[in-house]
């Protein structure tokens, strides 16, 4: 089995809690992410302010929306 190794990539993004990560299928340097998480065990609850973008594997963030969510459990990103 082979290694792995973990490398943060979102610690620029002053967000408190990620609660779901995507990978573009058809470009693995565009990362998505949605912030906010409801915790199941402990009741913990971090408000999100929406869904970021990077288009360089994680080395820059940007904003894309639903600030008004708050909690981001899943993504979905299409094929194209």
């Amino acid at each position: 089995m082979a290694a792995r190794v973990w490398k943060p990539i979102s610690d620029d993004v002053h967000v408190a809690s990620i609660g779901a990560i995507g990978v573009a299928p058809s470009n693995p340097k565009i990362i998505y992410f949605g912030n906010g998480d409801v915790s199941e065990v402990g009741g913990s609850v971090n408000q999100g302010d929406g869904v970021y973008k990077s288009t360089d594997g994680g080395r820059t963030w940007q904003h894309t929306g639903l600030e008004d969510s708050w909690h981001i459990g899943a993504l979905w990103i299409g094929p194209a």
